[in-house]
């Protein structure tokens, strides 16, 4: 069984929305697929891309980022709405900071781009369903007929 921990800074509404099974004070993260094993469970820190460029000016992104890797086996970023709806100062800001998310995605954990709060209960929900039927970590290819 895999437990959907939300943590308590992320406020009611997520944790309603997500079908949390828990809500506290996580030390890293804001969401935790808890399978009761660091091996195994997943851990997620969110951010808005409003929230992602202020985090990651003040490298506490980063710092963020760091704890995940040393706390478990499996982390993601989830950049969570569309960057035209958050304002820069700086126009050069966005593509810095996108850089900087490719750079993580290929070198450190997996980024994973949501439009919606919804959409990212569902990316959640549905690595949970994953986990619990045994299959993370295995990638389905649609079968190609080639004549």
């Amino acid at each position: 069984m895999v437990r959907l921990i939300v943590d308590v800074h992320e406020g009611e509404f997520l944790a309603t929305i997500s079908k949390a099974d828990e809500r506290t004070a996580l030390p890293v993260g804001d969401f935790l697929l808890d399978t009761g094993e660091t091996e195994t469970s997943w851990i997620f820190e969110r951010k808005t891309w409003g929230d992602g460029l202020t985090s990651w000016k003040s490298k506490r992104l980063q710092d963020q980022i760091a704890r995940m890797v040393e706390s478990y086996d499996n982390y993601g970023v989830i950049i969570e709405g569309r960057p035209e709806d958050f304002y820069s100062t700086q126009e050069h800001d966005w593509k810095s900071f996108r850089s900087f998310l490719n750079r993580v995605s290929l070198e450190t954990c997996p980024v994973v781009f949501t439009d919606t709060v919804t959409e990212t209960t569902q990316f959640i929900h549905n690595l949970k369903q994953r986990m619990e039927t045994g299959k993370t970590h295995h990638f389905v290819r649609p079968v190609t007929i080639v004549k």
